[in-house]
């Protein structure tokens, strides 16, 4: 199993769906994990299931649209655990002009890559595809009609499990490691 031990990431949209998952992932891999978002309550949910699997997790109410909230977020998590080793920008909106959103998330992670590397930090990009996530209009129950469209396109649907392993494995290779890339769950060429 991969080892986070002695590591603290900071996961933003950690209330729900795939950041809840990797939250708990990471937390299950030994990793101290500070979870945001805009609503406490599902963030709070996150931290028990972190904490009732003998994990150490800290909610922190913050909006990723406001630089002073996250700024303050990132500083609550250096006060709480001393360090801050993995940050995942997890928090995630559906856009109506979403190919635009993706081509700038992948330029954004290529020039970070290129500009962060000579620290020894390593800034790559997951491609989840479709999840069930409330993000994604899923709930609790199965959508088999959704499933099924996004099947003749040649996707599976993903549960945030599925995502948080490929976080994981991600997160476990060394900060000098691949850097820029895309890592991808999702069903089309890239």
């Amino acid at each position: 199993m991969a080892s986070l031990d002695g590591k603290v990431a900071l996961v933003t949209g950690g209330g729900t769906g795939i950041g809840s998952a990797i939250a708990e992932a990471f937390a299950g891999a030994g990793a101290r994990v500070a979870v945001t978002g805009r609503r406490a309550a599902p963030l709070t949910q996150t931290v028990q299931r972190v904490t009732d699997g003998g994990g150490t997790a800290l909610a922190v109410c913050a909006d990723v649209a406001d630089l002073p909230a996250m700024t303050a977020a990132a500083e609550k998590t250096l006060d709480r655990f001393g360090r801050l080793d993995i940050v995942v920008a997890n928090a995630g909106i559906m856009p109506a002009d979403r190919p635009v959103l993706e081509a700038g998330a992948s330029a954004l992670t290529r020039v970070l890559a290129a500009e962060l590397r000579e620290f020894g930090i390593a800034v790559n990009e997951l491609i989840p595809g479709p999840t069930r996530t409330p993000v994604m209009g899923a709930g609790d129950e199965h959508d088999g009609e959704a499933e099924r469209r996004w099947a003749e396109r040649g996707e599976w649907f993903k549960e945030p499990a599925d995502v948080a392993r490929l976080a994981l494995f991600v997160a476990t290779l060394p900060s000098r490691g691949p850097t820029g890339q895309a890592f991808s769950l999702a069903g089309r060429l890239l």
